[in-house]
C-alpha cells in the first residue's frame, strides 16, 4: 500500500513539474543497457520444454528499458512547439500500433 502511495505522489509531482518545465527530464542513458536482460526471456522457451517453468519469460519486461537510452540522449532538451508536435505524433503512432495488435489478436 505504501508503494502505491509513493507511486501516486511521484506521478502527480512529475505531471506538475512537466507542465511548468521548459526542458526534458534528466535520465542516465546507461539505464538503456538494462534492456539487454530482455534477451534472457528467450530462455523461457527452453525451460518450459524441459521442466514447465515459465519464470524466464518475465525477463521480456526488460526490453522496455531500451527506451531509457533514447530518453537519456534527449535529456535537457528545450521543449518547444516542434518537440511537442513530434511527441504527439510518436504517441499517436504507438497508440495506433498497439490498437491494431489488440484487434489482430482477436
Amino acid at each position: 500500500m505504501y508503494l502505491a502511495v509513493l507511486f501516486f505522489q511521484s506521478t502527480s509531482a512529475n505531471k506538475r513539474r512537466g507542465s511548468t518545465s521548459r526542458s526534458t527530464r534528466t535520465v542516465n542513458p546507461k539505464l538503456g543497457f538494462l534492456g539487454l536482460f530482455g534477451f534472457a526471456g528467450f530462455l523461457g522457451f527452453w525451460t518450459y520444454r524441459v521442466d514447465q517453468a515459465i519464470f524466464p519469460f518475465v525477463f521480456f519486461v526488460f526490453f522496455g528499458f531500451f527506451g531509457f537510452f533514447y530518453e537519456g540522449k534527449m535529456s535537457n532538451t528545450l521543449i518547444d512547439e516542434r518537440y511537442k508536435e513530434n511527441k504527439m505524433r510518436a504517441q499517436s503512432t504507438a497508440n495506433k500500433t498497439a490498437l491494431s495488435i489488440i484487434f489482430l489478436q482477436y
